[in-house]
């Protein structure tokens, strides 16, 4: 570890439980940090469906906590048992990997993490930083970060102190650099409004496979034959079998891609998106990629609302009106001034340097990487 660079602290968590969203947009800011001179460290538990490998393999020191079980909270669903082990003993365990680390920042995403936490670690870093999407909860926070459509400083007004710096918005999504070089080609690709290729993503996991139930839906919605239809997987998704063989056996012209690694290539040569409404939706906006959604989980819902709400996506019902809401968007993409407006709207949203201005709070400096 070198003396001279700036050590920056990840405690973040993927699982089948969590999905893999979480680690993918600290990886996004680790490697602009890294652009920037720091080191960075990633401390995450050894839980099923970890992406501890990935870290590894983008270069990353990875410090792991072990696996342990803890029993889910009676009643209403408690995100404090995504840590895998009671809070007190996560902050203990991570305790021991800051003191070997001494890092400038410490960044948390992880939503079973609140102030008590936070109050456990105290002085085992200079600065804070909290990447959250719930605003449900106290935090002890220098710089927070919530880059979800809608976000407003109000709604932690009663959870952190006023010290506390915000980035609120999709204009701070951490999206890496080859969104904001494709965005142009992107948007030109896209004036024609003709809806030759659709995308399907249901995010890295997809423990509920939505995917297999959207396949379904399309498959009834009457789809030219020359519509070509790409689903992208993530290899921790537990359904990639009986995916491949439903998409066989479809009418559909489809096909399956797992682990893909230029999604931004992929999405710019799309002309609509069907996918959850995760991390993803502010890449599709980010290169002007009109998308219907779906909320997998429940702390998606609001984003649902919200983008469907102001014109910018296509919501599609996560029960049993899922067919008639899919043939209403797919309907809508077939209209090529509908596709071109619904387009210019999600455009709108990011322009794909979040993770700069996030580089810039916390008083870093890194050109487009790209």
């Amino acid at each position: 570890m070198s003396q001279d660079q700036v050590q920056v602290a990840f405690r973040v968590d993927a699982s089948l439980e969590i999905g893999s969203g979480h680690v993918v947009r600290c990886l996004t800011l680790a490697r602009a940090l890294r652009s920037a001179g720091a080191q960075c460290h990633f401390i995450c538990r050894d839980l099923p469906g970890n992406l501890i490998f990935k870290i590894v393999e983008e270069g990353f020191v990875a410090h792991i906590l072990p696996a342990g079980i803890i029993e889910p909270a009676d009643g209403k669903f408690c995100y404090a048992k995504w840590l895998g082990v009671p809070v007190q003993r996560d902050a203990e365990e991570t305790a021991i990997k800051l003191a070997a680390i001494t890092p400038k920042w410490l960044i948390v995403d992880h939503y079973g993490i609140d102030h008590n936490w936070h109050d456990s670690i105290n002085g085992l870093f200079e600065k804070l930083m909290v990447i959250d999407d719930l605003a449900n909860r106290p935090l002890r926070a220098d710089l927070l970060l919530n880059q979800n459509f809608g976000a407003l400083t109000r709604d932690y007004q009663t959870f952190v102190s006023e010290n506390c710096q915000f980035a609120t918005g999709p204009e701070y999504c951490l999206l890496r650099p080859e969104f904001c070089a494709l965005r142009k080609t992107s948007l030109e690709q896209k004036e024609s409004g003709e809806l030759r290729r659709i995308l399907v993503t249901m995010g890295g996991v997809d423990l509920a496979n939505a995917t297999s139930r959207v396949l379904r839906s399309m498959d009834e919605c009457g789809l030219p034959k020359d519509v070509e239809v790409t689903v992208v997987l993530g290899s921790a998704c537990p359904w990639i079998k009986e995916i491949e063989t439903l998409s066989a056996a479809l009418t559909l012209n489809s096909h399956i891609l797992v682990d893909v690694t230029d999604m931004a290539g992929l999405m710019s040569c799309v002309d609509f998106a069907i996918g959850a409404a995760g991390g993803t939706t502010w890449e599709f906006c980010s290169l002007g990629l009109p998308f219907a959604m779906l909320a997998i989980a429940d702390n998606q819902i609001p984003t649902v609302r919200r983008l469907s709400d102001a014109g910018i996506a296509l919501p599609l019902d996560n029960g049993v009106e899922l067919d008639q809401s899919l043939a209403d968007a797919l309907r809508k993409a077939m209209t090529p001034a509908l596709l071109r407006e619904y387009g210019a709207r999600a455009a709108a949203v990011t322009d794909g340097m979040g993770v700069y201005r996030v580089l810039g709070l916390m008083g870093f400096s890194a050109e487009l990487d790209v």
